[in-house]
């Protein structure tokens, strides 16, 4: 039960967090150059269009992460209660797997 408790937390605090993160968003927001483009010497017209497009992909990208997180939570859910209350029990007993574990992104040096 633990183990499914936290794993409804992670994916409850990642619903929360994009949901947050587009309230946030007016539609004025700026957005933000790639990385070293602004020594492409853009034109203003250019540098405004790129931010622009960054800005939309990103609160696509953003719906679809909470599309992910919400699919995750229904998913693991399912799986649950088809579980007998002793595999329910027993499920709790289980150390966490290292692959239920957020992702953690290895430092580039």
């Amino acid at each position: 039960m633990r183990r499914v408790v936290a794993v409804a937390v992670a994916a409850l605090s990642l619903t929360l967090f994009a949901t947050l993160a587009a309230d946030g968003q007016t539609g004025t927001k700026k957005g933000t150059l790639p990385q070293g483009w602004k020594k492409l010497g853009l034109s203003e017209e250019q540098a405004t269009k790129i931010r622009a497009i960054g800005a939309t992909y990103k609160t696509k990208i953003d719906d679809l992460t909470k599309q992910i997180a919400d699919l995750k939570t229904e998913m693991r859910t399912k799986q649950v209660a088809l579980l007998t209350d002793a595999q329910k029990k027993a499920l709790t007993a289980l150390p966490i797997d290292p692959a239920e574990k957020p992702e953690t992104k290895p430092d580039k040096k």
